[in-house]
């Protein structure tokens, strides 16, 4: 499958349509928030899978229960807000015990707060469709966070999903394998036409060498079609190798004074001031905190150059 699904064209935002469905296979929905988060929507023969729940800019259930009635399982890729903030609608969801500090972190008025100025850009009319009072009163405290380890499988009959850690955007950060569709749903891991992040303070991503140690692992793998939570989908498996080639030309040949640039002062996130890296190989772009950088290189001293 390599027609893009999503963006063929981006929408204008509504109150009706904050969310929008797209139905890829009759297992699979692409469910889209503001036209930047993809969450996943898989359904087998007894259950089904919702793997991200987004920003929570709104009550979006029903957009589930519209195509199917199953019991519902609710992974998380990672902690980050634009991919948990949206649990509050759920009892119960599944992420890994690394990530779940940094998502409860989350659960905060001046978070869900930045969530909006960061639509701002791309979506200057979110003040008006976000109904700003009732997101800030939204909590995750209603939702029992459950752990899943590397290997874990979730069995939704005739479709199985299994847990594979991809440690770098955050330390907690997972996909999910699906065998049966040779399909891997990536999270933040890997992006298509979307700049790489891996700018996030050290407590929170994972070191190079284990990133790039996860998608060795996830090429070995029988993969047809990479669902990446940003960005233009779907991807071929190709993207994988792609983003480790792209971190393992970044470990030899990055230079802070071409790739240095200074977080503006009106950012939503980062600290202003910071200096970060912006590294572009083949085509593909990625920010990173500089510190990763004196990780990996103190890493391949210590290892004789190797990079995983």
């Amino acid at each position: 499958m390599n027609k893009i699904i999503y963006p063929e064209m981006y929408r204008e935002i509504t109150k009706d349509n904050i969310i929008e469905r797209i139905k890829i296979t009759e297992w699979l929905y692409l469910f889209n928030e503001v036209n930047s988060a993809d969450m996943y929507l898989m359904i087998g023969e007894k259950k089904a899978l919702l793997f991200d729940t987004g920003f929570g800019f709104s009550g979006w259930k029903r957009l589930i229960a519209e195509v199917t009635a199953l019991p519902l399982t609710v992974v998380c890729s990672h902690g980050h807000d634009d991919h948990v903030l949206g649990c509050f609608q759920f009892d119960s969801a599944y992420i890994a015990e690394d990530d779940y500090e940094l998502c409860m972190s989350n659960d905060t008025v001046s978070q869900r707060e930045k969530q909006i100025a960061s639509r701002r850009k791309k979506t200057p009319n979110i003040d008006s469709v976000v109904d700003r009072e009732t997101y800030l009163r939204t909590t995750l405290k209603n939702c029992e966070f459950r752990f899943v380890s590397d290997g874990d499988v979730f069995d939704l009959g005739g479709i199985t999903l299994r847990v594979f850690p991809v440690p770098g955007h955050s330390r907690g950060s997972i996909a999910l394998y699906c065998k049966e569709h040779k399909a891997l749903f990536a999270g933040d891991a890997v992006m298509k036409n979307e700049d790489l992040v891996y700018s996030h303070r050290l407590e929170i991503s994972a070191p190079p060498q284990q990133y790039i140690r996860a998608l060795s692992r996830l090429m070995n793998l029988d993969i047809k079609t990479v669902w990446p939570a940003h960005g233009e989908v779907p991807a071929g498996k190709e993207l994988i190798a792609d983003t480790r080639e792209m971190l393992i030309d970044w470990t030899k040949h990055a230079d802070l004074e071409r790739d240095r640039f200074v977080v503006p002062q009106d950012a939503v996130f980062g600290t202003p001031g910071e200096v970060r890296g912006r590294f572009t190989y083949k085509g593909m772009t990625m920010r990173y905190n500089i510190k990763h950088l004196d990780e990996i290189r103190e890493y391949m001293r210590m290892h004789g150059g190797e990079v995983e």
